[in-house]
């Protein structure tokens, strides 16, 4: 009776451990199945149908993973491995539907995640794209599923039955140079100097005039252009100082206002001369620097006083005297 008892109970036991293993292998069987599988598909143009270097081609990455939560693909940068990344396409998605258990009806199981990248690489022999990293959560903790390595084989532009570099091109000798060609030469370059020596001498021999009269053409071109007040007075400025430098021989466009009156005050210029080109240049500065408003009607006064000025510095300082008498 002891005996029977016993085996009974090994025999009982026997089948719960063949149960629980049989549940333990289709759980592990089923959760393999559902792991992620992620792939690396290369797409080959249609035209050459190899690739060789420089050409663009594709590359699909896919993923499975559930419905509720998208996998996170990698952040791609410039390149993957030994290939250059030339664009990234967005994530596609596609269901892929299932049986239930009865076999009545299906529903979404899965879903198939995938990312076209254009790629390209520039150098002949195997090309491998490394494994990355794509999560299959949005939960940091989850662990990522490794795409595998694969490795794209590039052509070489070279014939296939090119040994080696080719050989460097020997120089080509350049071509004569005839005696009647530098001659011709040598009188192109004689006759442009010519012409170049010739119109500075012109120029210089006729001059910009005397500094009344050059005042006086800038004065005219002033009216005419009517420009902005700032610019009204920093063309006027320059003008006045341009003709006291030629008048009193010394750098009047590039002194200041108190070195142009120090200049006037030491060449011992009447004070009836130097005040009005002194309050000139101040009037000027006013408006160029100190942001003072200035109307048309001012502008045109201001046309009027150079133009005074002018004419008074043009005129000796006793005939002045004489014409200012009453």
């Amino acid at each position: 009776m002891r005996w029977a008892l016993a085996g009974s109970v090994a025999l009982l036991t026997g089948l719960l451990v063949g149960i629980l293993a049989g549940t333990l292998d289709r759980a592990t069987a089923q959760g393999a199945a559902d792991a992620p599988q992620a792939a690396v598909i290369v797409e080959l143009p249609e035209e050459p149908g190899i690739l060789s270097v420089g050409l663009p081609f594709e590359v699909l990455v896919e993923i499975t993973g559930s419905a509720e939560a998208g996998p996170r693909f990698p952040r791609w940068r410039q390149r993957w491995g030994d290939a250059e990344i030339v664009s990234v396409a967005a994530v596609e998605e596609q269901e892929i539907p299932g049986e239930e258990a009865d076999g009545e009806s299906t529903r979404q199981l899965a879903t198939l995640y995938r990312q076209r990248l254009t790629l390209r690489v520039f150098r002949p022999g195997p090309a491998v794209l490394p494994p990355v990293a794509i999560f299959a959560g949005e939960r940091p903790g989850d662990e990522p599923t490794l795409t595998p390595a694969a490795t794209v084989e590039i052509a070489a532009l070279l014939p296939p039955d090119a040994a080696g570099p080719l050989p460097p091109v020997p120089p080509k000798p350049l071509p004569g140079v005839s005696g009647l060609w530098l001659a011709g030469l040598l009188l192109v370059i004689v006759t442009t100097a010519s012409l170049a020596y010739l119109y500075r001498q012109h120029f210089a021999a006729a001059g910009p005039g005397t500094p009344g009269e050059e005042l006086l053409q800038a004065l005219v071109n002033l009216r005419r252009r009517a420009p902005d007040p700032v610019a009204f007075h920093h063309d006027l400025s320059h003008a006045l100082r341009r003709f006291l430098g030629r008048t009193l021989r010394f750098d009047g466009e590039r002194a200041s206002t108190r070195q142009v009156e120090r200049v006037l005050s030491i060449a011992g210029i009447p004070t009836r001369r130097r005040e009005p080109a002194a309050n000139l240049l101040r009037q000027c500065d006013a408006v160029r620097f100190g942001g003072h408003p200035s109307t048309r009607q001012v502008m045109v006064g201001r046309l009027a006083a150079a133009r005074k000025l002018a004419n008074a510095w043009a005129l000796p300082a006793s005939l002045e005297e004489d014409r200012g008498a009453p």
